[in-house]
């Protein structure tokens, strides 16, 4: 793969995962919001809600960083929309992370309750710490070597930290959800509270996979001394740039899939926009 076509090949992936990522985030995020007005939602669910805010804010930026690649932009923006990205990107890892153990605590004990001002104040500020971080680094920018190698270690770190956390939290969940399974009284109790486990695990198996490969590549491509001009550096880069779209892409997909309700919500959608619910009538 040339260089040419390497861009082509960027651009046309990237563009494609975050429309889809757009607009899948926009429909789920919706129903969210409109089931929250309806319903009374608790912490986990308002978590869910605002890492869907998130994946969607975060396609939109690919969209923009994506777009620069065959349109020439300033850089001061470019630099700007780039670490509003990675801390879009470090922010749903660590939404991810935190659901994934307030789903695992309430499955091991159903009668929990999460301190939400401690939860709180611990989420804003790790969001404000990546904030001033990826900011501070930006000004590192101006020098391409020794700035983005010291942007992406961190990044792989803190990923590499957070894929543990969740990996972890699966683990746990995947065996009390077996343990559960064997009496049927316990089984009917937690029954909800067991499928949302469940959706978590398949979340965080997801972005575990997807952010496992974008470190490990960081970490290698660093650390050989195979030409940027490769064809193995070109097709490692192309997965490498699209893993953090197509993980904020793909949640929205398992929303949908593991939601009944959100399904139908879906549905309605598109029955208004099919021409025969418009009061157009075939004699």
């Amino acid at each position: 793969m040339d260089d040419k076509t390497y861009k082509f090949a960027t651009f046309i992936t990237g563009i494609l995962v975050t429309i889809i990522g757009t607009i899948t985030n926009g429909l789920s995020l919706s129903y969210f919001i409109r089931s929250s007005r309806f319903n009374k939602t608790g912490i986990a669910n308002k978590l869910l809600i605002l890492l869907n805010l998130f994946d969607l804010l975060l396609c939109i930026d690919y969209f923009f960083i994506t777009l620069h690649i065959m349109v020439q932009g300033p850089p001061t923006l470019y630099s700007i929309i780039v670490v509003l990205g990675v801390t879009l990107s470090a922010a749903t890892g660590f939404l991810t992370t935190v659901i994934s153990v307030s789903r695992t605590i309430l499955l091991f004990n159903p009668f929990y309750s999460i301190n939400k001002p401690l939860l709180v104040t611990a989420m804003v500020t790790v969001l404000i710490y990546f904030l001033a971080k990826n900011a501070s680094l930006m000004f590192l920018m101006a020098t391409p070597n020794d700035g983005w190698l010291l942007i992406e270690y961190i990044l792989s770190v803190e990923l590499m930290i957070m894929i543990l956390i969740a990996t972890t939290c699966c683990i746990l969940s995947t065996w009390k959800l077996r343990q559960s399974s064997e009496s049927s009284s316990e089984k009917s109790m937690v029954a909800n509270r067991s499928h949302a486990a469940v959706t978590m695990i398949i979340l965080s198996v997801v972005f575990s996979f997807l952010n496992l490969y974008l470190s490990l590549s960081i970490i290698v491509r660093r650390s050989t001394s195979f030409s940027t001009a490769t064809s193995v550096f070109h097709w490692v880069n192309l997965f490498e740039n699209i893993s953090i779209p197509l993980n904020s892409a793909l949640n929205p997909a398992i929303y949908i899939s593991r939601k009944k309700a959100l399904r139908r919500y879906v549905g309605s959608l598109f029955d208004t926009m099919m021409p025969e619910n418009h009061g157009v009538t075939v004699v």
